[in-house]
């Protein structure tokens, strides 16, 4: 994973909980026993404080409000995955944009996808319904719900044949497969002996960041709709299981880091 990325996933899962801020050279000694080297630290942080999502402020990195706001948000998905039920509501996103606004189109696009959504039509998308009001939230912070209408609607009646041209299913189920072959090995090794708390930091920041763009891309589609043998509910189980034990002595670890306890 790039220096970049795991570092993205250490803020969400830790420096929050410790006051939303933490020193460069803090930031340097724990991402370096996941093998990120200091200058890539460095430049990560560099980055996010480029794009907002850090501020500098007396000698240390903190997250500012609009990323905590992000986080928040995130942990819904990443922490709290909700599949549908085969009664739920979907959401159907209608949306116009002039030809002249074509990166207007495109990265409204990308928001859609990021939110789980399925394109039915160049113009009409659809996905759960109980992502209405986040669609709505992301799309207004972005600046593009102006262009969009959104509806909640029951489960559309030809969505057993259409899904598959909705979605692309393959390229999630293989996303997932991914995940569970990648964390495999950690889950033998934490249902044996386990490790030290930093083997538990190390194997928690890559679980975490393995595992925090599925949910987004995944909508947690009925079981009805899905192929045969769909991973997704097996990651889902696998990361409940491994957070649950990896994230206390990995915060253990980070705090003795932090506060001077550990080399």
């Amino acid at each position: 994973m790039s220096a970049g990325s795991l570092l993205r996933s250490f803020l969400g899962a830790h420096v929050r909980g410790l006051g939303g801020s933490v020193a460069a050279g803090d930031a340097v000694t724990l991402l370096g026993a996941a093998g990120c080297s200091e200058n890539g630290v460095r430049t990560a942080l560099s980055r996010l404080k480029a794009r907002g999502t850090l501020l500098a402020e007396d000698g240390r990195y903190r997250l500012s409000p609009a990323a905590l706001r992000d986080l928040e948000r995130g942990d819904r998905r990443i922490y709290g995955y909700h599949p549908m039920a085969e009664d739920d509501p979907w959401m159907v996103v209608l949306f116009s944009v002039p030809e002249s606004d074509r990166p207007v189109r495109h990265r409204l696009r990308s928001e859609l996808t990021r939110l789980g959504c399925g394109a039915v039509a160049p113009g009409s998308w659809v996905g759960p319904g109980h992502l209405a009001d986040e669609a709505v939230e992301v799309l207004t912070e972005q600046d593009l719900a102006r262009y969009v209408t959104v509806f909640r609607a029951a489960r559309p009646v030809t969505a057993a044949d259409r899904v598959p041209s909705w979605w692309d299913l393959d390229g999630l189920a293989r996303r997932h497969h991914a995940f569970l072959d990648e964390m495999g090995p950690i889950e033998r090794r934490w249902s044996g002996d386990g490790g030290t708390d930093e083997q538990a930091f190390v194997d928690h920041l890559n679980l975490v960041d393995a595992w925090r763009e599925l949910p987004y891309l995944d909508p947690g589609l009925p079981e009805s709709l899905l192929p045969p043998g769909w991973p997704g509910r097996e990651g889902v189980a696998l990361f409940a299981r491994l957070n649950g034990r990896l994230e206390p002595p990995a915060r253990a670890h980070v705090r003795a880091v932090i506060e001077g306890g550990a080399p």
